[in-house]
């Protein structure tokens, strides 16, 4: 009787057994919630930076599209007052004078490539392989890196360069002699 006496104890919830499998229990919890809950704000993290992404993308595509269109209100609200424009050719222009470059030589089109953005806070770095068709027929391929800060929830470039390029097209043609 003896081993039937033990086999009913252990079927018989004691207040050790509840209590173990409990604290066992919370144990798990306490380890698996605080996981749980890290997960979900690196989730929002990121669905909030690619929205942020998307932001300082368009921005990036909105000025460039000025360039053909000649749109001096898209500059002047997303480029920054104190910003940096360097051109291939190391020549740097101003706000000023980046509006009227914006007038002044106009593109036909303009296309991009191995486009990238970083997030760094309020600091956004973009680079891309950019191809703009001139007014003169030609094409010229740059490396580009723009440079965005977002300023009382704004985004707005502060500086934008691009590297030396490759130029294809009619007037490369006419200098090669062929």
């Amino acid at each position: 009787m003896v081993g039937a006496d033990t086999t009913i104890r252990s079927r018989r919830p004691t207040v050790q057994n509840v209590c173990g499998r409990i604290g066992g229990m919370l144990g798990i919890l306490i380890f698996i919630l605080p996981s749980a809950a890290r997960s979900q704000d690196e989730g929002l993290a990121r669905k909030s930076a690619s929205t942020q992404e998307r932001v300082v993308l368009a921005l990036e595509h909105s000025l460039l599209q000025a360039r053909v269109s000649t749109d001096i209100s898209a500059h002047t609200a997303g480029f920054s007052d104190d910003g940096t424009y360097m051109h291939s050719s190391g020549r740097l222009q101003d706000k000023a004078e980046v509006l009227k470059m914006v007038v002044g030589s106009p593109w036909v089109s303009w296309s991009k490539s191995e486009e990238e953005v970083r997030l760094y806070g309020d600091l956004a770095v973009t680079h891309s392989l950019l191809s703009v068709r001139l007014t003169d027929k030609r094409t010229e391929t740059v490396r580009t890196t723009g440079v965005y800060i977002s300023r009382s929830g704004k985004w707005r470039q502060v500086s934008w360069q691009s590297s030396e390029g490759r130029f294809s097209g009619s007037q490369d043609r006419a200098n090669s002699g062929k």
